[in-house]
């Protein structure tokens, strides 16, 4: 009797971890689709390749300067790249930025992005700056979110201490990487493997 009342115990625990595994996933997988969302309509294409990773690129319409072009990127594990081109839900990405760049990208059309106005949207809030960049967060948001600063500006204090994630996105000095452990203002800097060295990449 004991024995089935330990297995019992033991079956029941691993099912209730099992589910709440789940919950974790949907909840993550949820949050990516929060993100997808602000980029639906544009059409992403192979454009390059970082070690294990293929970038996909979207080329904005807009009229910031003839030198400077804006793009949103997507980077996907190279075994999971399997499209050359696709929507943001269709690619399993694990780093997308919205980046002002000098860099021209070939065979890429020019499309329009109209930003969707979400009520209630994410609020980041500040966890480090340096002289690279600012780093943020959100409670249970499972997301490593980074603003570029401009090199010119001789600051680190080039964003708000909370930023909303649509105006975070709409700087073109976002990136933000995919972490399988939501982030806490206790938590350590990210160590993931798509963090500074992208931004500079590009």
């Amino acid at each position: 009797m004991l024995i089935l009342m330990n297995k019992f115990k033991k079956t029941k625990y691993l099912d209730h971890s099992k589910y709440l595994n789940n919950q974790i996933k949907l909840l993550m997988e949820l949050d990516i689709q929060y993100i997808n969302a602000y980029f639906k309509n544009l059409k992403f294409k192979k454009v390059d390749m970082k070690e294990n990773f293929v970038i996909y690129a979207a080329l904005i319409d807009s009229m910031i300067g003839s030198n400077i072009k804006r793009y949103v990127f997507a980077f996907v594990p190279s075994h999971l790249a399997i499209k050359d081109q696709g929507y943001i839900h269709e690619l399993n990405w694990k780093n997308i930025q919205t980046r002002s760049l000098q860099k021209n990208y070939k065979n890429l059309k020019k499309q329009r992005w109209n930003p969707p106005r979400i009520e209630n949207d994410l609020i980041l809030q500040v966890k480090e700056r340096s002289q690279r960049f600012s780093r943020y967060f959100a409670p249970n948001f499972p997301f490593d979110v980074l603003l570029v600063h401009e090199p010119k500006v001789k600051s680190v204090f080039q964003y708000n201490n909370k930023i909303t994630l649509a105006a975070a996105i709409e700087t073109f000095n976002f990136t933000a990487s995919y972490i399988n452990t939501p982030q806490t203002v206790n938590l350590p800097t990210s160590n993931n493997e798509l963090d500074i060295d992208h931004i500079t990449y590009l």
